[in-house]
């Protein structure tokens, strides 16, 4: 127990330093949630607390306060579920993009258009150390590890340094949109037959059983009569 109190303690401690520009809640939501240069989180959705940013090694501090789940039935959720943990990465990676290109780094262009259509969250290979409790500060510490140009595109890999995960997550800028997405109104219509053909499915399994019934009898008929010697 006392090598998992003293991980923790350096963990919530190591990564601070004379360097680092702390920014508070109204700060965070500044930057998510009110247009400036994000508006992509309602305030009640951005799980960050405090963030505190070492901007010579691309690194950031977040504290999270995450909330129990309110989807749940009976028993409060006394951990944090890992979809939550998703969702405090993700708004980490925003942060730590947005205070990069405040800080001029030159890996986020002040030109690049933060938007929805722009950024995607696309990739996480991470393993779970430990479980993280719900209503009470968490920290964990991302840095910025590798960034790769592809035509227009940009890669970026962040690294997990500490936390209740490690391993890593992985975003990239599009500036025209993914050229993976599709037409919406093909899921519309795809669902649509989904639902036709699996409405239809009981009378086609019917219909094949009466078949299959059909097909045995006239090949029973067509044996020949057994002889007697």
């Amino acid at each position: 127990m006392s090598r998992k109190v003293r991980s923790l303690i350096k963990e919530w401690l190591s990564p601070l330093t004379e360097g680092c520009m702390t920014v508070g809640r109204e700060g965070i939501l500044d930057r998510l949630s009110r247009g400036n240069p994000i508006d992509s989180y309602r305030p009640d959705g951005v799980w960050l607390e405090e963030v505190s940013l070492n901007a010579e090694l691309q690194q950031l501090q977040v504290v999270c306060l995450v909330p129990e789940p309110h989807y749940l039935q009976g028993d409060a959720m006394e951990y944090v579920s890992a979809e939550q943990l998703i969702r405090c990465y993700a708004q980490a990676c925003g942060m730590l993009g947005v205070l990069l290109r405040e800080s001029g780094n030159i890996h986020f262009q002040p030109d690049q258009s933060i938007s929805s259509r722009s950024f995607f969250f696309a990739d996480t290979n991470v393993r779970y150390r430990r479980p993280e409790p719900t209503g009470h500060p968490i920290s964990f510490t991302l840095s910025l590890n590798k960034v790769i140009h592809r035509g227009g595109n940009i890669i970026y890999y962040f690294g997990i340094v500490s936390g209740s995960m490690t391993g890593r997550v992985t975003c990239f800028y599009s500036p025209d949109g993914s050229s993976q997405a599709l037409p919406t109104e093909l899921y519309d219509k795809l669902y649509f037959v989904w639902k036709s053909l699996w409405a239809e499915l009981p009378k086609f399994r019917l219909n094949f059983l009466r078949l299959l019934a059909r097909l045995l009898r006239q090949g029973q008929s067509q044996l020949p009569a057994p002889t007697t010697a």
